[in-house]
């Protein structure tokens, strides 16, 4: 379907150029046909960018997949971690390149510490619901994940991820922390004085830790992370609109786009020429000006007002 759009709207686009190809043919109209032409420009400027936005996209989005191909030890165990994401992103609603970024960092550190892809994907899962829950912005959940990345790689918990890193995004996190060490320890939960003697004198474990922090997030997050919101939706859009691109790139549609506009800008160098041949012969005077002054007067046209005064006059 993209595909077909994008077919509708070049030929459309060849259209409209052609029907101004022949209006510059005719000296008459050739006012008119300039007006055409600059507001094509304006309309190819769009395409460009949105090439440009698919190219970036695709670029970005690959480096995110190729990334975790590496952090998950194989192509087959990153294709799967990818779907993971995709998929969690969507049921959540979490920005799909945060979600993927977060991933990406949170995955190299758990990977290193011995975790197995399910209890990393696990770990992730319960995590993204807490954020989910609390409707983390994208740079918040960047953050939060991060945290959770440096928490992993340590041997032992630090002050500076708990209190900082994911505590000052996630307000839950000091309770997920307390109930998590107190299950470690056969309680239902320590105090807070109690966890923080234990940080000072370094006797939480990591490898022990994170597991059961991200489990009481995940079930302190779970009732409101299915909840259905308009951030939430916003970011499935989001979402799609990236996955879009992404398949446009992939396709190679974005290859017909670019040699599509590269024949408009070759057609717009020969209209070019031939302006100037018919200044330099005398056919058209440019209103006096020379055809230096006429180029600079068109980079400052403004369609909108030459619509409107041509309109008027007719």
């Amino acid at each position: 379907r993209a595909q077909a759009n994008l077919n509708i709207a070049t030929g459309q686009l060849n259209d409209k150029l052609g029907k101004s190809q022949q209006q510059f043919r005719t000296l008459d109209n050739a006012m008119s046909g300039i007006g055409r032409t600059i507001a094509a420009v304006f309309s190819i400027q769009k395409l460009f960018e949105f090439g440009k936005s698919v190219l970036d996209t695709t670029i970005k989005m690959e480096g995110l997949h190729k990334a975790i191909e590496f952090t998950s030890k194989s192509v087959e165990a990153g294709n799967a971690n990818f779907k993971f994401i995709t998929q969690t992103a969507d049921k959540l609603g979490l920005p799909l390149e945060a979600a993927a970024e977060g991933f990406k960092t949170f995955s190299a550190a758990a990977g290193r510490s011995g975790y197995t892809i399910a209890e990393q994907q696990r770990m992730f899962l319960n995590l993204s619901e807490a954020m989910s829950a609390l409707q983390l912005d994208a740079q918040s959940a960047q953050l939060v994940f991060f945290g959770f990345g440096q928490l992993m790689s340590k041997t032992k918990v630090s002050a500076q991820e708990i209190y900082h890193q994911i505590g000052e995004r996630l307000p839950i996190a000091m309770e997920a922390a307390q109930i998590a060490v107190g299950r470690l320890q056969g309680k239902m939960k320590v105090t807070g004085g109690e966890f923080d003697e234990m940080l000072r004198k370094g006797e939480l474990m990591s490898s022990e830790f994170a597991p059961a922090f991200t489990q009481a997030l995940g079930e302190l997050g779970k009732s409101g992370a299915y909840v259905e919101s308009l951030g939430k939706d916003v970011n499935r859009l989001g979402n799609a609109w990236e996955k879009l691109k992404t398949q446009l790139g992939d396709n190679g549609v974005l290859a017909d786009i670019v040699n599509a506009l590269k024949s408009v800008v070759e057609w717009f160098d020969r209209t070019d020429k031939a302006l100037k041949y018919y200044y330099e012969h005398g056919m058209f005077n440019f209103g006096g000006r020379s055809y230096q002054e006429f180029q600079e007067m068109m980079h400052t046209f403004d369609p909108a007002d030459y619509y409107n005064k041509y309109a008027a006059s007719t």
